[in-house]
């Protein structure tokens, strides 16, 4: 896992590398066309995916030799939803409520997703090889910042210096782990297991993928449609600024995110609700005091951390002094959606960020137009606020599920 996060945290550093550069030599709205070219990519990747990549990773750690087979009926699967939502990428680009200099980066990097979605990293990801795959995502993202900030200091370009590197690190990432996985897979024959193809097959079950990917779908709107919102009623400079603060904020949580990816396994091996209730309450008054200091400390703080990232030309302090007071209710939303997660409680999580993504979404249009990128801030808060709410109230009103059970079997 250390190697893991070595991995993760490569990936942030020259990520934040790459954001410092670029705000740095030419300013914070050329940063913003490149933040909302990324949250436009993320929403394109996603309905290219669907929920491929977690039901294929599951099924290889199920079902290992059947990794050939899985290739054959996923890859192509996965391509056919990439060129649809690229497509649809495109035409945001071309025609969404978009600034109009944003146009070409937002169609680039939507057209980095086909290459992107050929990758095999749920085949890593499946068989348990972290240590690989951690070391190619670390690949890639050196690529990308390394050609994107060369290309920057040659031509002086750096929207297409920034959109061809990620082009380019998409092509090579996919290439990288197509020649991997063939050279260190086993060439064995394959079985034919007429239940576990059965069980391949009903799992990769349309429907079933597409309910996935929607459930993830509205997990992003919950925590990225601030962008769009941004993107459609104010300028570059406003997306520039409020991207600052939230990618500074996302470094943070991606520790504290990697730790519970830790304990998963663990949770998950805790059959008894009661128990989880007994040790969760506790644990989310810890956090809720660890996020208020954490959130006085970086409030009081924000100038001179964004300043030594981004330069002193940001001026985005007052957004991040806002942003932190999220900090510690997301501490207890990813404690209590693992919890639910782990206990196979997902249309809980469901019901309860569908109304937190409606409140986010809603507060975004009411605001926005007047108080811009400060508006995007305080409806995340609140969201965040809203959806601890409700998700603490659903786990005290659980109930274990063994309760119920004998009297269904007496029945």
């Amino acid at each position: 896992m250390a190697k893991f996060a070595t991995g993760e945290a490569v990936v942030r550093l020259s990520t934040l590398a790459l954001y410092a550069f670029t705000t740095r030599r030419f300013g914070v709205a050329v940063f913003g066309i490149v933040a909302l070219a990324q949250a436009v990519s993320t929403y394109v990747t996603l309905c290219a995916d669907q929920g491929y990549k977690l039901i294929g990773a599951r099924l290889v750690a199920q079902y290992p030799r059947l990794s050939p087979y899985l290739i054959r009926a996923i890859v192509p699967r996965r391509a056919a939803f990439a060129a649809l939502a690229t497509l649809g990428g495109c035409l945001y680009a071309a025609w969404g409520p978009l600034p109009s200099a944003s146009r070409p980066v937002v169609a680039a990097f939507a057209l980095a997703v086909i290459p992107a979605s050929l990758a095999l990293d749920w085949i890593l990801w499946g068989t348990g090889s972290y240590i690989a795959l951690s070391g190619w995502k670390a690949l890639v993202s050196v690529i990308s910042s390394g050609l994107a900030i060369g290309g920057m200091l040659l031509t002086s370009h750096p929207l297409w210096s920034i959109s061809i590197a990620n082009i380019v690190a998409a092509i090579a990432g996919s290439a990288s782990l197509w020649f991997f996985v063939s050279a260190t897979s086993e060439k064995n024959h394959l079985e034919q297991d007429v239940a576990q193809f059965q069980k391949v097959r009903s799992e990769l079950r349309t429907s079933k993928v597409v309910a996935l990917g929607t459930a993830n779908l509205l997990n992003l709107v919950f925590t990225n449609s601030d962008m769009l919102l941004l993107a459609a009623l104010t300028n570059t400079t406003e997306i520039g600024k409020y991207g600052a603060a939230t990618r500074l904020l996302f470094v943070v949580f991606s520790a504290y995110y990697l730790l519970l990816n830790t304990l998963y396994p663990t949770i998950a091996k805790i059959e008894d609700i009661r128990l989880l209730k007994r040790y969760l309450l506790p644990g989310l008054g810890v956090l809720l005091v660890v996020g208020v200091l954490f959130a006085v400390i970086l409030g009081h703080f924000s100038r001179q951390a964004l300043t030594l990232i981004y330069g002193p030309n940001m001026h985005a302090d007052y957004l991040l002094q806002i942003l932190v007071w999220a900090f510690p209710f997301e501490l207890g939303v990813s404690l209590i959606s693992t919890i639910l997660a782990s206990q196979g409680y997902e249309a809980i999580m469901l019901r309860c960020l569908f109304v937190a993504s409606a409140l986010n979404v809603t507060l975004n249009l009411i605001f926005i137009p007047r108080f811009q990128a400060v508006a995007a801030a305080w409806s995340t808060v609140a969201s965040y606020a809203i959806l601890w709410i409700c998700y603490l109230v659903c786990v005290v009103a659980l109930k274990p599920r063994n309760t119920v059970q004998p009297a269904i079997v007496k029945a």
